[in-house]
């Protein structure tokens, strides 16, 4: 994030709008206090990609959806719907959604759930299925996600925890965070971002986070090593 902003920041002048598509929250703050609460919409991207070992950005889920709006609701400022136009005409779904702050806590539900289960249990979905304890810590963890939103306002409501439920539940699905591709390569992972500040957010609001906290100590473990140069590349 910080480097990202450190390259597009020449370009955000005053009428500048800028659309993140970044998982979690935090990065608004960040975005907000360098370029202003005005200039900061919201926007996420929901698609599987990993890195293959030569360099190669792999589309590894059937899906890939774009989402974007203002933060308060309120009508989408013109370059919103240009940007909406040329993703429809690029053949993406998604595009402008009215409560852009729901869907960011949705998708952040659904992805710290996934990714804390797939790097824990080093599988997909589908192999941690196949655990005789499996589902039943995949849905723990789920609530422990909810529970966050919920608490911040952004309870998804019923049809769509069934929704996220089903996708996490599907037998032989084969489908992994994109988290668990970067773990088994040695690489960089947003551990920070995506299992660190929902647990912070939990700590606020009184809420137990067991699961959560025992997959973010794992990541933070290997980020550890990783820093250590014993596994990977040691980070710059």
């Amino acid at each position: 994030l910080d480097s990202a902003i450190d390259a597009v920041a020449p370009a955000v002048v005053p009428e500048a709008t800028v659309v993140p598509l970044l998982n979690g929250m935090r990065h608004l703050d960040v975005l907000d206090a360098r370029f202003g609460v005005s200039n900061v919409t919201g926007g996420l991207a929901r698609v599987g990609v990993a890195m293959s070992p030569k360099g190669e950005i792999l589309h590894t889920s059937p899906f890939a959806t774009i989402s974007f709006g203002e933060r308060d609701g309120k009508a989408a400022r013109p370059v919103l719907g240009e940007l909406g136009a040329a993703v429809r005409k690029a053949g993406i779904d998604g595009g402008l959604h009215g409560n852009i702050i729901q869907d960011l806590w949705d998708k952040w539900i659904m992805l710290c759930t996934l990714a804390t289960m797939c790097c824990l249990m080093r599988g997909t979905s589908g192999d941690i299925l196949e655990a005789a304890e499996g589902q039943a810590i995949m849905l723990e963890t789920l609530e422990e996600c909810r529970k966050v939103a919920a608490a911040a306002g952004c309870d998804p409501g019923e049809k769509g925890m069934a929704n996220v439920r089903s996708f996490l539940t599907q037998k032989g699905s084969r489908f992994a965070a994109s988290m668990l591709h970067d773990l088994e390569q040695g690489a960089m992972v947003e551990a920070e971002h995506v299992v660190g500040d929902m647990i912070q957010r939990a700590k606020l609001a009184g809420i137990p986070t067991p699961n959560l906290r025992l997959a973010y100590a794992h990541l933070q473990v290997y980020l550890a090593r990783r820093a250590r140069g014993g596994i990977g590349k040691p980070a710059p």
